[in-house]
């Protein structure tokens, strides 16, 4: 696991991406914003401006670079986590993502299952079906 370089997820370029994520305002004495919705070319885009957090993960969640590996296969991923700012512990951490089904529900919950099987991924702890912002998705959340 590579240290991010103090400072590193909060130049303006990664801040412009984050912030048009976060969910509200910075957490008060946490230092750190949840974000909603991350696009496939915004969590790449991180990655080139912070290569040191490819490793990182959530507890048993996949790494910032398999998220981004899995939303290859899906290219309508979003992704959920937070960002942790002005800490030792500076970061920018995918903890979830979600994956829009379509008319064929059960086909693609079958095939969502085969591509994390297939790619290696662990088990997300929450699996549920919900409205995101007018679109019924599958959401995965890893503790």
């Amino acid at each position: 696991m590579r240290n991010i370089p103090k400072g590193a997820t909060q130049t303006p370029a990664v801040l412009e991406i984050m912030q048009k994520y976060y969910t509200e305002p910075e957490q008060s004495g946490l230092h750190r914003n949840d974000f909603d919705g991350m696009t496939l070319d915004d969590a790449k885009r991180i990655l080139q401006l912070v290569p040191e957090e490819a490793d990182k993960q959530q507890n048993d969640s996949p790494t910032f670079e398999e998220f981004v590996e899995l939303g290859e296969q899906i290219p309508d991923i979003l992704f959920h986590g937070y960002h942790i700012t002005r800490t030792m512990d500076e970061r920018i951490t995918i903890e979830g993502c979600y994956i829009p089904i379509g008319d064929d529900h059960l086909k693609d919950v079958i095939t969502l299952r085969w591509k994390l099987v297939a790619h290696g991924l662990r088990h997300a702890n929450e699996v549920s079906e919900i409205n995101f912002r007018g679109q019924q998705v599958i959401r995965l959340w890893w503790d």
